[in-house]
């Protein structure tokens, strides 16, 4: 997936679970859950499996994953920065449902990351054993993007699915969104604690401006409604 971006300039409920990458009927060991209400509807959500890097310099770009590797000449970051785990922690902390503008879903966090080509060619559910009302977010890719014109970025690829009853899907969207960081990668060692709190909102804004791409009005719906 990443080699395709190179040329791109530009809880309430909880529960998490272990799935391996490809999930199974036997995908429901859980291993935390949150106090919640009674909810028939389930958004069943992948984290990515950690940073990936690419850089465009003044005249050419770097090499891939160059930052996040520990090559000589790129900047030194903390090693693994935006981990699974760390993903794990800030999704639960993030009222998802809602900002998805699915209230009445509960979230079903999995522990594993997919691989990108199964969240490209699964045709029905990825979660096969889940609630008849269903949707699904996948962290594709989250990578960090640094550009001698326009600093330092924090990219990440999402593919939504919805679906009515069985296999049926409803609505199918993908989108990449962007949140510009000013302390990340980190000038110094000393400065890690900062730079870290950065790269964790700007991954926090990237799933609240999927939200609102996921939800902007359709234009030819508003004309025809004028």
């Amino acid at each position: 997936m990443l080699s395709k971006l190179l040329g791109y300039g530009s809880v309430l409920a909880l529960t998490i679970t272990a799935s391996a990458a490809q999930p199974s009927a036997q995908d429901s060991s859980t291993i935390a859950a949150a106090e919640q209400p009674e909810l028939t509807c389930e958004l069943h959500i992948w984290p990515s499996a950690g940073l990936r890097s690419v850089f465009h310099g003044w005249v050419r770009g770097g090499i891939v994953d160059g930052t996040v590797n520990g090559r000589d000449g790129y900047p030194d970051i903390p090693k693994d920065p935006i981990s699974t785990a760390k993903q794990l922690e800030l999704i639960a902390q993030s009222p998802a449902p809602s900002i998805l503008k699915l209230p009445d879903y509960k979230m079903v966090v999995h522990e594993t990351p997919l691989e990108s080509r199964v969240a490209r060619s699964t045709v029905g559910r990825i979660a096969t054993e889940s609630a008849p009302c269903y949707a699904e977010l996948v962290f594709d890719d989250v990578f960090l993007q640094q550009d001698s014109f326009s600093g330092s970025h924090l990219k990440t690829f999402f593919r939504y699915r919805q679906f009515g009853d069985g296999d049926v899907v409803t609505r199918s969207f993908g989108a990449f969104t962007q949140s510009n960081m000013k302390l990340f990668p980190p000038k110094e060692a000393k400065g890690n604690e900062a730079a870290l709190k950065d790269l964790y909102a700007a991954f926090t804004s990237n799933i609240e401006q999927f939200g609102g791409f996921l939800n902007k009005p359709d234009k030819k719906k508003k004309s025809k409604a004028k």
